[in-house]
């Protein structure tokens, strides 16, 4: 018997408690391996390469639909209101002689489990989420967003984490200098303000550094907060930006682009 093949994946949209969808156009992305349409609330992608395994197919578009959801959440201000939950698989046979018409076979769905919508909705959607067709995983991103992704669920302090982002950042670049020119963010206006806030702000167990001066210190203020909290998703984005087109001339990301202090 021949082997069969992959043709499309399936996925549920699901959505935070807190978000509706209420009637958004269809999305289309494409990428090397797959074209996917989300239309009504389910992302079907159909595969461009041969996949006789349902579990590898799998493991090539979820990759990139993992990547869909982190970006949304950076849409989002940093709440990863949306995944993808994969629902059934369609394999074609190919065909045997005698010729005839493919058979079509439904594989059984693995849907998890999707708690009821909450009667409150606070957020409305007229649109889905783009997908992240100039930006990309790395390291950076990866240990970024682990790190912003543990503070959000309360795991890790404001400006420990900030500064640790910050930190990375640097560290791939070689210092702060070539962090701003290689991520092309204004050193003076958004990194070293970054690093004076995460490190003169914070009082008892939120304090990043203790030593002599640390009496001196104060509690950041709600619009400081709010600032630290979309720099270090600002790094994010532009961290994946630069590992999708490294050489690109990206806008330079100003103290404008933030919200106010």
């Amino acid at each position: 018997m021949e082997e069969l093949r992959v043709v499309s994946l399936r996925y549920r949209l699901q959505a935070a408690d807190a978000v509706e969808f209420q009637n958004p156009p269809p999305i289309e992305w494409e990428t090397d391996a797959f074209q996917l349409r989300l239309e009504d609330g389910v992302a079907t992608a159909w595969l461009k390469e041969h996949h006789s395994s349902p579990d590898n197919a799998r493991r090539v578009v979820e990759k990139d639909l993992r990547l869909w959801e982190l970006h949304a959440a950076l849409q989002y201000g940093g709440s990863p209101d949306v995944s993808f939950q994969y629902e059934s698989t369609q394999v074609r046979e190919p065909p045997r002689p005698p010729a005839g018409a493919p058979q079509v076979i439904r594989l059984s769905a693995a849907t998890a489990s999707v708690s009821a919508m909450s009667a409150t909705v606070h957020t409305t959607k007229t649109s889905y989420p783009y997908p992240p067709h100039d930006f990309a995983l790395s390291d950076d991103v990866e240990v970024l967003w682990a790190l912003y992704d543990g503070y959000r669920q309360g795991r890790d302090r404001l400006l420990p984490m900030a500064f640790t982002c910050l930190s990375r950042l640097q560290y791939s670049a070689g210092n702060r200098a070539r962090a701003a020119k290689r991520y092309r963010i204004d050193k003076e206006e958004v990194l070293d303000r970054l690093a004076n806030l995460t490190t003169n702000l914070g009082v008892g167990a939120e304090a990043r550094k203790w030593d002599r001066n640390t009496s001196k210190l104060r509690e950041p203020t709600i619009a400081e907060k709010r600032w630290i909290e979309a720099a270090v998703l600002t790094l994010i984005q532009r961290a994946g930006q630069v590992a999708s087109k490294p050489d690109a001339e990206w806008p330079k990301i100003k103290m404008s682009n933030l919200p106010k202090l």
